[in-house]
C-alpha cells in the first residue's frame, strides 16, 4: 500500500515552482523499540549536512526509545582500534553511518553484535564486504514508477551514466524498462568529451516525443555547471522529460528527483536492529518527489502531476 503524507503551503516571492511530494512504500516504523547496548559510529560530518544527519539520528532515538551512544571516529581507525571501541563499550548493536566503518566492522567478524551500515550510497553495493542495512540512495526503480505516472506515453528513456561507478543504476534500468514499455538508450559518459558527444545526439529527437533523460549524479558532476546547463537547453527546446538523481538539479529546471526522508530513514534504521534486520544492504523504497512546476507546465504534465492524487508543497 502507498502512504502519501500531503501538505500544502504556498510562499510567495520566487518566479520558480517546486513542487514537493511525500510517498512512502510500507507503514512507516513509528513505534519504539528497546535496541539494546547500542551505539551509532560515524565519521566527520560537514556542516552542510549537519541538519540531514541530525534528522537521521532523530529517527534512530524515536525507533529505539532507549537513545543509542553517538560516537564519532576518525575514517582512518584501525580494525584493532576499532574493536577496541566496541568490546570496551560492550555494545551488542551498531549503527555504522559510513561505509568505510561499516565495512571495517564486518571484517571484525564479532560476535553476538548486530551491524547495521547506513549513510552509503547506490555505488558502494559493489562493496561485498558491506554489512546488511539500507542505503541512502533510493532504489532507481521508482524513477520509472514517477516517469510512467507522470509520462505514460514515454517510449525511450536515454541513460547517461559514468562506467565504473554507474553499473548498479543502468543494470536495475535494464531490468525493469520493457515492464514500463520503454527503450533504454544507455549513453556512457566517464569524461566532458564522452558527454558532449552522446548529449548531441539528443538535438536529433524529435521535439514532442515525449522521450525522456536519466542523467547520474556522477555524470553532472563531471562539471556541473556545463552538463546541467547543456542538458537543461536542449531538453527545453526538443520538449524532453530530464530527470536525475541530483536533487539540487530540481530548482535549476531538472523536472524531478527523489531522496529519503531522513526522519523515516532513521527510523528504519533503528527498527533493523530489533529482528527486522535485512538480509543484505539494501536500496530505499521509502522516498520523497520534488518537482519543478515550471518545467511540468512547460511539458503539459501539470494534469498528470494533478492526476498522481498527492497534494504539493508549493514555492511560489
Amino acid at each position: 500500500m502507498t502512504h502519501a503524507y500531503k501538505n500544502n503551503y504556498v510562499f510567495s516571492g520566487v518566479l520558480l515552482i517546486v513542487a514537493v511530494l511525500c510517498v512512502f512504500y510500507g507503514r512507516p516504523v513509528n513505534a519504539e523499540h528497546n535496541c539494546g547496548v547500542s551505539v551509532v559510529i560515524y565519521s566527520e560530518v560537514k556542516a552542510s549536512y549537519q541538519s540531514i544527519f541530525d534528522r537521521i539520528l532523530n529517527g534512530i532515538n524515536k525507533s529505539c526509545g532507549d537513545a543509542p551512544k553517538m560516537l564519532q571516529v576518525d575514517s582512518s581507525i584501525s580494525l584493532e582500534d576499532l574493536e577496541k571501541v566496541i568490546t570496551d563499550g560492550k555494545y551488542s548493536n551498531v549503527i555504522a553511518l559510513s561505509n568505510n566503518i561499516a565495512t571495517k566492522l564486518n571484517k571484525l567478524r564479532l560476535t553476538n553484535v548486530t551491524v547495521i551500515a547506513g549513510g552509503f550510497i547506490y555505488n558502494d553495493l559493489s562493496n561485498s564486504a558491506l554489512p546488511p542495512g539500507y542505503s541512502l540512495s533510493i532504489n532507481p526503480q521508482h524513477y520509472l514508477d514517477v516517469l510512467s505516472s507522470m509520462s505514460p506515453n514515454t517510449k525511450s528513456l536515454y541513460v547517461f551514466y559514468m562506467p565504473g561507478r554507474d553499473e548498479y543504476v543502468l543494470d536495475i534500468f535494464r531490468r525493469h524498462t520493457k515492464k514500463y514499455g520503454l527503450t533504454l538508450i544507455p549513453q556512457m559518459a566517464s569524461n566532458l568529451d564522452d558527454f558532449y558527444a552522446n548529449a548531441k545526439l539528443l538535438s536529433d529527437i524529435k521535439k514532442g516525443s515525449n522521450d525522456a533523460i536519466f542523467v547520474t549524479r556522477s555524470v553532472l558532476s563531471l562539471s556541473i555547471s556545463d552538463t546541467l546547463n547543456y542538458l537543461l537547453k536542449i531538453s527545453w527546446n526538443r520538449q524532453l522529460i530530464f530527470f536525475s538523481d541530483l536533487f539540487s538539479g530540481v530548482s535549476r529546471g531538472i523536472l524531478f528527483s527523489l531522496f529519503p526522508d531522513y526522519y523515516q530513514y532513521g527510523i528504519l534504521l533503528g527498527s533493523a536492529l530489533t529482528g527486522k534486520t535485512p538480509e543484505r544492504a539494501l536500496l530505499l523504497d521509502t522516498y520523497k518527489i520534488t518537482i519543478n512546476s515550471r518545467t511540468a507546465r512547460h511539458l503539459g504534465l501539470v494534469s498528470s502531476i494533478n492526476n498522481l492524487g498527492y497534494n504539493a508543497l508549493i514555492h511560489e
